[in-house]
């Protein structure tokens, strides 16, 4: 289960703000992730709490942000929302993409208890 290593990663991410800030606790922290990540996000969310245990984000709120999937067109170099099984153009039609966003998981925020 590759969600549990993530999680103890952000977590520990986390951890390494909160003692640069001298925080007494973690209350969120924040994520954006596209649909091509690989992550499962309801297994994320059930092993974050197994990854908090014990630390100064124990009781932190894991909040998730679905992102798009975006495309550049290398053919008439328009930009395009897209879902994964289409990643084609939506102004001319083109196959000829570029993903631009889509397969990031990022920490977007990390709330902190001072």
């Amino acid at each position: 289960m590759h969600e549990l290593s993530l999680c103890r990663n952000l977590v520990n991410q986390a951890l390494e703000v909160a003692r640069q800030h001298n925080a007494h606790g973690i209350s969120s922290i924040n994520i954006t992730m596209g649909p091509l990540c690989a992550v499962d996000s309801r297994h994320l969310k059930e092993t974050f709490t197994y990854a908090c245990a014990g630390t100064l984000a124990d009781r932190a709120n894991l909040v998730i942000e679905k992102l798009p999937m975006k495309v550049h067109c290398l053919d008439c170099s328009a930009e395009s929302d897209v879902a994964p099984d289409q990643m084609i153009c939506h102004h001319c039609g083109s196959m000829h993409t570029q993903l631009l966003s889509g397969d990031e998981m990022l920490i977007s925020n990390i709330e902190l208890i001072t």
